[in-house]
């Protein structure tokens, strides 16, 4: 396979960025970049014959490419992509793909930022020391005509670095994923976008050229083909970096406060790909997830990573191979979309959505997922002991039948062993056919109780009324019985969310709320602990013991103001009934909106970053 040096120039000269016949778009050149994708053409409109002639051209005048073979190869392929953009891109696109809809305002990506100083308005705490990373979607490059989903950006990782005495540092970085650098290398994009345009005869037409790139050795896929643009997490001494369709990048943050990409995690057993949103048990620092069908095993598969003898691996390089004991989930008949999961002391708990995958409707350019409206939604049931066990997973499976429940996201559960039950916390999502569209979406967040005794279900209703997703919790209580979460709050996501709030889970009511001013936006906010590099939940200073209590800490959310373009990390006191701002760091830059984030603690970061 060529260098990367050499896939550089593969593609040729691109047009200069605002040119009203683009058949590519480099979103990286903001302001010509907007105009362009506001202001041009339908590409059945273009001089297709000019532009044919000129990916011909670019190849052979160069004077770049490795040889007169990979050359033209490369031309062909330069050719049929143009094809297939002036051909078949739709006449119309619909709202939720439409990038002219879905890149406006604050959804329209930035560039990278290396290590900035930020100024702060008030005073950061004492005890908040360490690094807010929130990845998001900020797609680099687009076919001209075609669709993009707020989903199918490429992964961006923006930092804040915090630590007393010193100023925060602000960094942005797209995750180095190999999709990402060989689309870099190439100046074009050479994977179809999986929500915008991998449907009907243009999806199969694109994916036929990437094929056919991968067999004339001028594509790699088989270092994954994931955009990682969803979630952070931190396991074993590595930071992560998340999305479901590949496996985790870790990322090194540098004492300079910059984020480097070090390659895929590899987990023994684990092929393909990992949920964005693994659970860490507190106690054991073992990490479980779910892994999605693949061509090899065609079902959802759940696995345990021990987090035995993390100190001696700290310094493992991203290739080194951690075992992980997989066991796949009984009984399920569709290919159902599933997003996240839970864990109690004693159980995992495995969603099977109404929300399915139909491959021929997908294929005939329908939505890439359906309501199944003859199928109940349903919760499997497995004892976290099942690893011990694998083969026994079909004989001890339980599933609920629990209709309506349908949910992409599960703040908490645990086990109440008075009344025999898994209780979930989760915001509930109707109607069902609008979750990839982006619109017309409501969330409940409801108490789901399964009755191991009766094999019954029943919810409760929390905070009723209020729109509310993106939620996080202290993560000290993962699988324990916990009594906040925190959510964004708003009509719509991402231009909506506009408050933040603190929901006490056993009363089902909010018990503080923060509404910013009129133009601004929130994203999600992330819960840190007091004192976070404290062990349990107890503060040891002298012969006195502390108790931190489970809303000790402070709540972490990027704000942008949309009506002066400009953003900010905000800093809030979680014990405040109205969630007071304690500081504000000011971001050089425009934040975009994104998805989930991290807090890396100082004490997380040094097992990361041994000192010699």
């Amino acid at each position: 396979m060529p260098s990367l040096k050499q896939q550089a120039l593969l593609a040729g000269q691109l047009p200069e960025p605002g040119s009203k016949d683009l058949p590519i778009l480099d979103l990286k050149h903001a302001a010509a970049s907007q105009l362009a994708l506001m202001s041009a053409p339908h590409p059945s409109r273009l001089n297709l014959a000019r532009l044919l002639h000129r990916e011909f051209d670019q190849m052979w005048h160069t004077g770049i490419a490795p040889s007169p073979s990979i050359s033209a190869r490369a031309a062909i392929c330069n050719a049929a992509d143009t094809l297939i953009t002036c051909l078949l891109s739709p006449l119309q696109l619909q709202p939720a793909v439409d990038p002219r809809i879905q890149l406006l305002g604050n959804a329209f990506p930035v560039l990278e930022t290396p290590p900035t100083a930020c100024s702060v308005v008030g005073t950061l705490p004492s005890d908040l020391n360490g690094a807010y990373i929130r990845n998001g979607p900020n797609p680099a490059y687009l076919h001209s005509g075609e669709g993009c989903h707020f989903f199918d950006g490429d992964g961006m990782l923006h930092s804040v670095k915090i630590r007393h005495g010193s100023a925060p540092t602000y960094c942005a970085r797209f995750v180095k994923t190999s999709r990402f650098l060989q689309e870099e290398a190439a100046g074009r994009p050479l994977f179809p976008k999986l929500f915008g345009s991998l449907t009907g005869a243009l999806g199969m037409a694109r994916t036929a050229v990437m094929l056919l790139r991968a067999s004339l050795g001028l594509l790699d896929l088989s270092q994954g083909v994931g955009l990682s643009n969803t979630s952070v997490g931190f396991f074993k001494g590595k930071l992560l970096s998340m999305s479901e369709e590949d496996m985790p990048y870790v990322i090194k943050l540098t004492e300079a406060a910059d984020l480097e990409t070090q390659g895929r995690l590899q987990l023994g057993g684990i092929k393909g790909s990992m949920c964005a949103h693994p659970k860490i048990d507190p106690e054991t620092g073992d990490m479980y997830g779910f892994s999605y069908p693949q061509l090899s095993l065609p079902r959802y598969s759940i696995f345990k990573a021990s987090a035995r003898a993390a100190a001696e691996n700290a310094e493992k390089s991203a290739d080194d191979i951690d075992d992980a004991v997989v066991v796949v989930v009984p009984g399920l008949f569709d290919l159902p979309i599933v997003h996240d999961f839970a864990i109690t002391r004693k159980y995992i708990v495995f969603p099977d959505s109404e929300l399915v995958v139909r491959a021929l409707p997908f294929l005939r350019g329908e939505a890439l997922a359906v309501r199944d409206k003859r199928k109940v939604a349903r919760f499997c049931v497995l004892p976290r002991d099942i690893f011990d066990r694998p083969h026994e997973a079909a004989h001890e499976v339980r599933w609920f039948d629990a209709p309506a429940c349908n949910c992409l996201h599960f703040i908490n559960a645990w086990d109440d062993e008075e009344s025999q039950e898994v209780v979930l916390i989760a915001p509930i999502i109707a109607p069902l056919d609008n979750v990839l569209s982006l619109t017309g979406i409501s969330t409940t967040v409801t108490e789901i109780r399964l009755n191991l005794h009766t094999g019954t279900v029943c919810t409760r209703k929390l905070c009723t009324g209020r729109n509310c997703d993106l939620g996080t919790m202290n993560p000290r209580y993962v699988g324990c019985k916990s009594r906040y979460a925190y959510f964004a709050e708003g009509s719509s996501f991402p231009h909506g969310v506009i408050a933040v709030v603190k929901l006490d889970v056993q009363s089902g009511c909010v018990v503080a709320r923060r509404t910013f001013e009129a133009g601004c936006t929130c994203g999600e906010p992330c819960f840190v602990s007091r004192h976070q590099w404290a062990k349990g939940s107890s503060l040891h200073l002298g012969n006195e013991t502390m108790k931190l209590e489970e809303d000790d800490g402070y709540l972490l959310c990027f704000v942008h103001n949309n009506n002066i373009q400009c953003s900010e990390l905000l800093v809030m006191n979680a014990l405040s009934s109205s969630l007071e701002v304690i500081a504000s760091v000011q971001i050089p830059i425009r934040v975009p909106f994104g998805l989930h984030g991290f807090f890396v603690s100082d004490y997380q970061l040094c097992v990361q970053n041994p000192h010699p």
